[in-house]
């Protein structure tokens, strides 16, 4: 986050001004989270704490702000749960925005309907995560949430004059379309594999670092975290992009109905031909 605002203008003429803020943002971002989840380069205010000296009052005063506590599968389970209010949030805002869209046409009560449905999809994605081991019955919204969401959904998707032919087409969508809503929410738990996976590699290298200082000098062992701390860096940015683009383009971009255009692929579409 510094290094871009240390040098703004250079940055901006050699990346453009979005490209500077995007990296800024990240930046900031990330620190926020760090501070709220407790890990610092793999390091908790717990292991600041139990060196001592300084150190321990820095790891007091980190703990005080740190909001998702306990170790790495409790916070594991924390990460997992934001992963899916955010699945469910901007997925039925997404069919939201395409109700706005066929608005005022009936076909808008159908997306509302999704948007409904979405959310019992939520439920039921709660009830088997972390409900059902705890033998905790489920959400007692989840059926009605389910029930009136998949009519609006079934009666409203392809308006007629002729009500059975309305609902046969609804119903006919309706099964894909309700696996597809079920699969796209599952997959913003890689929102947790992402965080977890860069937390773990943090520690594995502070854990290499510190067997070469052992056994060697801690100068070349300070020299092995620095270099995996930077490539776990540069691995989790490529992640939040990747993930984050996807997750748009595809999860998001489907409940919206939005289709993307291009150009086809043809690698052998052009011959060049010399002569002789």
């Amino acid at each position: 986050m510094l290094v871009p605002a240390l040098i703004y203008r250079r940055a901006v003429a050699a990346a453009g001004r979005a490209g500077v803020h995007l990296l800024m943002v990240m930046g900031a971002a990330t620190i926020v989270w760090g501070v709220l989840t407790g890990v610092f380069f793999g390091v908790t205010p717990n292991d600041l704490s139990g060196a001592g000296g300084a150190l321990a009052g820095i790891g007091k005063a980190l703990g005080a702000l740190q909001v998702v506590r306990g170790d790495i599968r409790q916070q594991a389970v924390v990460i997992m749960k934001i992963s899916f209010v955010i699945a469910a949030i901007h997925l039925s805002l997404a069919q939201l925005r395409q109700a706005l869209d066929v608005a005022p046409r009936l076909q808008m009560l159908s997306k509302i309907g999704w948007a409904v449905f979405l959310w019992g999809i939520f439920l039921v994605i709660w009830y088997l995560f972390f409900q059902s081991q705890a033998r905790r019955p489920p959400h007692w919204l989840m059926p009605y949430l389910l029930i009136v969401g998949a009519a609006f959904a079934i009666v409203f998707a392809s308006p007629r004059r002729n009500p059975l032919k309305m609902l046969g087409l609804g119903l006919a969508q309706f099964p894909l379309s309700a696996l597809g809503t079920f699969s796209d929410s599952i997959s913003y738990i890689r929102l947790m594999g992402v965080g977890l996976a860069s937390t773990i590699i943090g520690q594995t290298f502070n854990g290499l670092g510190a067997s070469v200082a052992s056994g060697a000098t801690w100068l070349v062992g300070g020299l092995v975290a620095v270099f995996g701390h930077s490539l776990n860096i540069a691995m989790c940015m490529i992640a939040i992009l990747a993930h984050g683009v996807r997750l748009n383009m595809l999860e998001f971009s489907n409940n919206a109905g939005i289709q993307w255009a291009g150009h086809p692929y043809e690698p052998f579409g052009a011959s060049r031909y010399k002569e002789q």
